[in-house]
């Protein structure tokens, strides 16, 4: 787990996400879908899931065991969504390897998600919880929902594509609340739902379940539009030409901005009039996206702020209620539960710093 936070976050809490193991059960009739999940989507990742709920289980005082069948859904749900996405992307490669879609089919790949999903209900309501079954129902279907909407907003990206009786139309770029929105459901929903089975687990109040609730929601908006700013870093750091979104019809968060802000290089884009050989232009537009990558910047510390606000609030509310967890060891208890409160922060913070 490279995300250099080993000096924040308690190690046994980095070892159960990344030794956490990545299975389904095994019979006779899914021993090939096992096999190709074994040689594409259980290959790497970053854990960043299941790692917030263990870091959301010490602070409620759920045990890692008790919480690992509960991280596990989390990432399963996480690699279904992975396996859809690269049908509906046309991926290539994912990670480096060649993504499921190509190692198998479409067809397969779209099987194998649904196939994670069900087999994900399938094993949660072995724990009888009906509150735990809801909150993995909503990020399913935010999952879907925001896929969807990812979707429309595509179709904005392949005007320049279907001009016929578009070219004249006053057609307006999408808006960042927009891509805002399709990040909470595609991204924050899985999130937050890792942040807020412990809640659920440790029977507290409504109050904390909801400030956790929303603290993965921040989290996760925070964390997607880091994704897009990487996706606009310079070809030192990434070995992507920063006009590959432009070239390929990608509408992001940091693109969204720069078409808003400059609504005469959206019609050139969707009249596919944009010059994406002149150099000249190129060094005017990457001045644009600068001032539009420096916008969402900020817009991701708010989003920190947000969720740094709601773990100091979830302390109050503890301190405040005596909560029984930290009713007996009290010193002890509050120099941990700040040692993870911390650990969160510093993870928040990695959010920011991993595009600089």
């Amino acid at each position: 787990m490279n995300f250099m936070l080993e000096q924040f976050i308690p190690k046994h809490i980095i070892d159960a996400a990344t030794t956490l193991k990545l299975e389904i059960s095994l019979d006779q009739e899914n021993i090939e879908i096992r096999d190709l999940l074994k040689r594409s989507m259980f290959i790497g990742g970053k854990r960043l899931r299941p790692l917030l709920m263990f870091m959301f289980s010490e602070l409620y005082n759920i045990p890692l065991k008790t919480i690992s069948p509960y991280a596990l859904s989390a990432e399963l749900i996480h690699l279904a969504t992975l396996s859809h996405d690269d049908v509906v992307d046309n991926a290539t490669t994912r990670r480096g390897m060649p993504s499921i879609n190509i190692l198998a089919s479409n067809k397969r790949a779209v099987l194998v998600g649904d196939y994670l999903l069900a087999h994900t209900v399938f094993d949660l309501c072995k724990h009888d919880n009906i509150r735990i079954l809801q909150e993995l129902s909503v990020a399913i279907k935010d999952l879907a929902l925001g896929e969807w909407l990812q979707l429309n907003l595509l179709q904005h990206s392949n005007l320049h594509d279907n001009l016929n009786d578009k070219k004249n139309l006053d057609i307006k770029p999408p808006h960042i609340d927009q891509i805002e929105n399709i990040a909470k459901k595609k991204t924050a929903s899985v999130i937050s739902f890792c942040t807020t089975i412990p809640a659920i687990l440790a029977n507290i109040s409504e109050n904390l379940i909801d400030l956790s609730r929303s603290f993965g929601h921040a989290f996760g908006i925070a964390f997607q539009l880091s994704d897009d700013l990487l996706d606009f870093s310079s070809e030192d750091q990434t070995g992507k030409n920063s006009f590959n979104d432009l070239e390929n019809g990608t509408l992001n968060s940091v693109i969204v901005d720069f078409f808003n802000l400059h609504p005469i290089y959206w019609q050139r884009w969707i009249n596919n009039e944009f010059d994406f050989n002149s150099e000249i232009k190129k060094t005017e537009v990457n001045k644009f996206l600068q001032f539009s990558k420096d916008n969402i910047k900020k817009l991701i510390d708010i989003k920190k702020t947000t969720a740094n606000k709601c773990l100091d609030q979830i302390v109050i509310e503890l301190e405040k209620h005596q909560h029984r967890h930290y009713q007996q060891r009290q010193e002890q208890q509050q120099l941990f539960k700040i040692e993870i409160i911390e650990s969160m922060k510093a993870l928040s913070e990695y959010v920011q710093m991993r595009n600089h």
